[in-house]
């Protein structure tokens, strides 16, 4: 009898061994695994809103930007000494170009031109041709200084609308005063357009 209890007694004792070890076990695989998820998997956290004033911005709208500095001589006789700010102005002769590089397919919507008029006898010009492979040049649109306010650094705006057909056409803007000097200055040029779908995550932010 004494026998029976003590084999008893020693498997009671050796389940509680079991389920203890058990627990232990459970409690353990429990905690790497939590600890592995913190490493491997940081947590999740809610997008920020965007601010209203900056979701209009969350398209395919981009920006081409220059300063005048980006400009050159359009002919032989003519020469450009550089300002202050990116601005130049026309030392001889009377033209000065910009190419235009754009995705195709982009609509142009709108061109600011940057100067500084400080004459009041004439009015500088930014000419925005299509050229048909050296065989037609068209212009499309056209900005002028404003000589009213002679002094201002200013900007001047013209709405387009424009389809870049980069198979068909290249595209440049030519820079025109009616004298030389520093009265009539060139700063640079902004054009807004619009680019397919594709392509508006992909551009570089340079570009955009």
């Amino acid at each position: 009898m004494r026998s029976r209890n003590m084999i008893l007694i020693a498997l009671f004792s050796s389940l509680i061994t079991v389920f203890l070890i058990v627990i232990v076990f459970t409690c353990v695989s429990s905690t790497l695994a939590n600890n592995v998820f913190q490493a491997g998997d940081p947590p999740v956290l809610d997008s920020p809103e965007i601010p209203e004033d900056e979701e209009e911005m969350q398209d395919d709208t981009c920006y081409l930007h220059t300063t005048g500095l980006d400009f050159k001589e359009f002919s032989g006789s003519a020469t450009y000494t550089a300002s202050s700010g990116g601005c130049i102005y026309l030392s001889s002769g009377n033209y000065l170009f910009s190419a235009i590089d754009l995705p195709h397919g982009s609509m142009i919507k709108t061109m600011y031109l940057y100067f500084r008029d400080s004459n009041s006898g004439g009015n500088g010009r930014l000419d925005f041709y299509q050229y048909n492979d050296g065989y037609v040049g068209t212009l499309l649109a056209s900005i002028y200084t404003d000589d009213a306010h002679p002094g201002d650094n200013d900007s001047n705006v013209t709405y387009m609308d424009l389809d870049v057909n980069n198979y068909d056409y290249s595209y440049g803007v030519e820079w025109y005063v009616p004298l030389n000097g520093t009265s009539l200055q060139i700063c640079g040029y902004r054009i807004t357009y619009t680019v397919p779908s594709v392509f508006g995550s992909a551009l570089p932010i340079i570009k955009r």
